[in-house]
């Protein structure tokens, strides 16, 4: 997907709950960004973790700049929100009906054949929705991506890269393996120096979480694809630049 001559405008988290996504519906965007969980044969929407069997989700408050959402409770640092009435990332997608993509941020871990259970189900729900080019996936969790690809042939996927470690961790497996269709880079990687690295290597990459003008134009000298946000209003600047 290309943003029409321009990085593509991606809201961070709008995909993870109804009201974020009517959100992101109501201004000018190219995509926005869920967290996937595979549990009970299906893609469920969220970004926190369930907390074993009970139907209770828990997360850090740093991590819902949008708010904590229904049915939770602020614990310090933590909080906690009842699964009541979960998203399904099929629902998020029907809400789409694209005009939007879905940017599916892979969470958890799994073993072989469950990670292929959960690439079956996606390529039943993109095959059901017709939506087959209207999803990329990305997620720090390279191996499950690589299986995901393995069971639906065709899917774009993208390595999400945030640390050093990550960063040098990369280089190896690109000499070994497949390589991904691009990276989620976050801004604290993204300089001259690793945008050229990766041009050379005929990679792309979004870069997460551009919550400023300021550092926006700074991806964006890099050559940036996608700009990943949680500021629905400066995606909106991007998409629609001011007049003059």
């Amino acid at each position: 997907m290309r943003g029409r001559g321009r990085p593509l405008a991606i809201g961070h988290g709008y995909g993870n709950r109804r009201d974020l996504l009517e959100a992101a519906l109501a201004v000018p965007l190219d995509m926005v960004e869920a967290d996937v969980w595979f549990a009970r044969g299906r893609l469920w929407a969220r970004h926190e973790r369930r907390l074993g069997p009970l139907p209770v989700l828990a997360d850090w408050r740093k991590h819902a700049p949008h708010g904590l959402g229904p049915w939770a409770l602020s614990l310090g640092p933590l909080y906690l929100r009842l699964d009541v009435h979960p998203l399904a990332v099929d629902e998020a997608l029907a809400r789409l009906d694209g005009r939007l993509w879905l940017l599916l941020d892979a969470k958890g871990e799994y073993s072989r054949r469950a990670a292929l259970s959960f690439g079956r189900a996606l390529g039943r729900l993109l095959e059901g929705c017709g939506r087959d080019g209207g999803v990329v996936v990305c997620g720090q969790n390279w191996r499950l991506l690589d299986v995901l690809r393995e069971a639906v042939p065709g899917l774009a996927i993208r390595y999400s890269v945030q640390t050093a470690v990550q960063w040098a961790r990369l280089w190896p497996r690109l000499d070994r393996e497949p390589p991904p269709d691009g990276l989620c880079l976050h801004r604290s990687l993204a300089t001259e120096e690793t945008a050229s690295l990766l041009r050379e290597r005929g990679l792309g990459f979004y870069c997460w979480c551009i919550n400023d003008a300021a550092e926006l134009e700074r991806v964006l000298a890099l050559g940036v694809e996608g700009v990943i946000s949680d500021r629905l209003d400066l995606l909106a600047s991007l998409v629609r630049p001011p007049a003059g």
